[in-house]
């Protein structure tokens, strides 16, 4: 009798821990989901969607903010960023940010002709993107530090899943923004595509996570 007392006992326990991780699990989940405000009218401009996931189609490929659903053009997808000290002691922030425009080809050339005109021409075969994006401070750990964006936190993915190179080209109000909590700012940066090529925009959050943005 002590001896089935015993191993019922030990049953138990082993579902009780079962039941702990899975919770652990979930609860993981949740918090690494990326919320995304679509900014196409005023009647949204408050309405959060999250990931959304149905029997049909795995969880990843419907993940609002992943490479196979970006966020649209215009949305703004809600990020953890990192604030750093002079001592490189770390603050948590929450960020928005958004796409706000994106322009290719000839426009783009003619307006980094503008601002220098030593600024070289596209290699054969490609063209210029230049995105325009703004940033949002929310929320943040300290007021004493700023969040930092630039132009190197974004890459430029082809649609085959290759990562443009960096290009160096004077740009009219550089993506290089030093942003308090509360504060809003942005900028351009630009790079060099395949002509007419489906492009997505890769940025790393706070959590080491790729979000990802749509750019048509």
């Amino acid at each position: 009798m002590g001896k089935f007392f015993k191993i019922g006992c030990i049953g138990l326990v082993v579902i009780f821990l079962l039941l702990v991780v899975l919770v652990m699990f979930s609860s993981s989940d949740e918090d690494s989901e990326v919320t995304v405000t679509d900014n196409s009218d005023s009647q949204s401009d408050t309405a959060s969607t999250e990931i959304e996931t149905t029997e049909e189609e795995p969880a990843e490929s419907k993940e609002v903010g992943s490479r196979s659903n970006p966020v649209p053009l215009g949305s703004t997808a809600t990020i953890t960023g990192n604030i750093y000290d002079e001592e490189s002691n770390s603050f948590d922030a929450t960020v928005d940010i958004t796409i706000k425009e994106v322009k290719r080809g000839q426009e783009v050339l003619d307006i980094l002709k503008a601002e220098n005109e030593f600024n070289e021409d596209p290699a054969d075969g490609f063209e210029y993107m230049m995105v325009t994006v703004e940033a949002n401070v929310k929320e943040a750990g300290t007021e004493d530090f700023a969040f930092l964006i630039s132009n190197g936190d974004f890459d430029f993915i082809s649609e085959d899943g290759k990562t443009y190179e960096m290009i160096s080209v004077v740009t009219p109000d550089e993506l290089f923004e030093e942003i308090y909590s509360g504060g809003t700012s942005g900028g351009n940066f630009v790079g060099q595509v395949k002509i007419g090529e489906k492009v997505t925009l890769g940025y790393e959050d706070g959590d080491f996570k790729n979000v990802f943005f749509a750019t048509q």
